[in-house]
């Protein structure tokens, strides 16, 4: 426009920026906003607000701030959608604490946010762990008689679930209910979550019952993963076969995730069955199994005595490229010690120790106490030794299992 000489006036160029602006060419609005300033072409709030807007789509925080400092060097008027714009590209950024210092400046230039600014702001603060200013948010947004939303608590919920604040998540769960505000599945989510960090099987379990009651869809993993997980770290693997039963008739398909809390849950159950049973369905459909879906089952297989099937679930593991840990080797191994395997406990341990795995107590007191049932009292010294050459700490069970190895052996 400008090389043409053509005269800019102040309706072609906010015409521009608009359709900049709606076709996502942030960029090009900026340097319209530019060439206007450089021909001294006014520009009005209308067009400053459409370019912070674009800034913001596309995620430039940075350009988003400098087009609302020229807004404000200018006496331009700077309104609600002015500073509401700069603030949700500051949270898209991540940028919680600007957007946080700009929601200051906006009062303090008596412009009235909306629930729009201050959801942003959560939300920005969210992302940066800051669950007390999210919380101070949310008062404020109360005692400025904004109609609290859905979207604003469900920010501050999955705020204070982020930032371990748990109770506090739970308590604000509760207070969706006495403001009449509508729960979705975000809200459900973000509560189920915070019940699974905090180890509160059951409050998840009635908090999923009222989600059901309500008829809020759609379901999805994000409110059965945690619900299952709360479970599994309960105990419960009853009620977690009963929720995973239950996701094929509400249309969720099996992520990761849930199967790995499932066959956990199964696990500490004792349920070595149903966990290879789940094991293999998910396999069947073509979902990853990660090391801890592994070393969960090989567990579960070896408080079953199960020694053979955890031996072939791990060698499963190295063709499915699974990464070992130590708690698997210390499963297989203390599978391959209640089964009398001395021989396969002692040659894992060594695969250990050439791989530079990280060993601990569990692992050689169990292989000592393989060797022992073994009757191999010079094995299981030689363990010892191995022990102490890799300066892993001895404990009394280390000792009780190596003076039975040496009393069987005599």
């Amino acid at each position: 426009m400008a090389q043409r000489k053509v005269e800019s006036t102040e309706t072609t160029c906010n015409a521009a920026i608009s359709s900049c602006a709606k076709g996502g060419e942030w960029a090009t609005a900026v340097g319209i906003v530019n060439v206007m300033s450089r021909s001294n072409v006014e520009l009005d709030t209308i067009a400053s607000n459409t370019a912070i807007s674009a800034c913001e789509k596309g995620s430039q925080w940075d350009s988003a701030l400098r087009l609302l400092r020229a807004t404000l060097q200018c006496s331009m008027e700077s309104n609600t959608i002015s500073f509401s714009s700069a603030i949700s590209a500051f949270e898209k950024g991540g940028e919680w604490e600007k957007s946080f210092e700009l929601l200051g400046r906006m009062t303090s230039s008596k412009v009235q946010p909306s629930a729009t600014t201050f959801n942003a702001v959560i939300s920005a603060c969210a992302q940066g762990g800051e669950w007390r200013r999210a919380l101070s948010l949310l008062g404020a947004f109360t005692e400025i008689n904004l109609k609290t939303h859905t979207i604003t608590l469900n920010a501050t919920i999955t705020t204070c679930e982020k930032g371990c604040a748990w109770e506090t998540a739970a308590r604000l769960w509760d207070v969706v209910a006495q403001k009449k505000v509508r729960y979705d599945v975000v809200t459900f989510g973000a509560a189920l979550s915070a019940c699974e960090k905090a180890g509160e099987w059951e409050s998840a379990l009635w908090r999923f019952g009222v989600m059901l009651e309500s008829r809020v869809r759609p379901l999805g993993s994000t409110t059965f993963n945690p619900t299952i997980s709360a479970c599994e770290k309960g105990g419960k693997w009853e009620k977690a076969s009963k929720l995973l039963s239950m996701m094929p008739e509400s249309a969720v398909s099996l992520a990761t995730m849930t199967s790995n809390a499932a066959i956990s849950a199964y696990e500490k159950g004792g349920q070595w069955k149903k966990a290879l049973q789940l094991f293999i369905v998910v396999a069947q459909r073509n979902v990853e199994h990660c090391t801890i879906a592994f070393s969960a089952l090989i567990s579960a297989c070896e408080k079953g005595n199960e020694w053979e099937k955890a031996l072939l679930i791990f060698g499963l593991m190295a063709q499915s490229k699974v990464q070992y840990t130590t708690l698997t080797f210390n499963a297989v191994i203390s599978a391959c010690e209640k089964g009398n395997q001395w021989e396969k406990a002692l040659q894992l341990l060594h695969t250990m120790v050439q791989s530079s795995m990280e060993l601990d107590s569990i692992t050689f007191n169990a292989v000592i106490s393989s060797c022992g049932k073994g009757e191999e009292w010079k094995q299981a010294l030689h363990v010892l030794s191995v022990m102490e050459q890799s300066k892993v700490e001895s404990n009394e069970i280390t000792f009780n299992a190596a003076i039975s190895a040496c009393e069987k052996g005599a």
